[in-house]
């Protein structure tokens, strides 16, 4: 089993179109049960959020990799350049 954490930091300028297309583009739609969490104590400045999942194998991470992140970064990369971060980590269960 694995834990797939997304760090996404945004500035306070684009923070809330940036959480609409989480909600509506990730999480209402995604097939894989999700977890979203806010960072409260985060060294960035702006606002950082987390999606994570459980996935049973590294192709599940793959498969939404493909279908979810990659629409959203294009989507920061393209609406919101240099105000929007993402990074990510797997993690396995021992």
């Amino acid at each position: 089993m694995y834990l797939y954490n997304i760090s996404i930091i945004t500035e306070d300028s684009v923070h809330a179109e940036i959480m609409d297309w989480v909600k509506t583009g990730i999480l209402s739609q995604s097939e894989y049960p999700a977890k979203f969490l806010k960072l409260l104590n985060s060294p960035h400045e702006g606002q950082t959020h987390c999606i994570q999942l459980v996935v049973e194998k590294e192709q599940d991470i793959e498969t939404f990799n493909a279908k979810y992140l990659a629409p959203f970064q294009e989507f920061i990369s393209t609406s919101h350049h240099g105000k929007a971060f993402i990074f990510d980590s797997i993690m396995k269960y021992l």
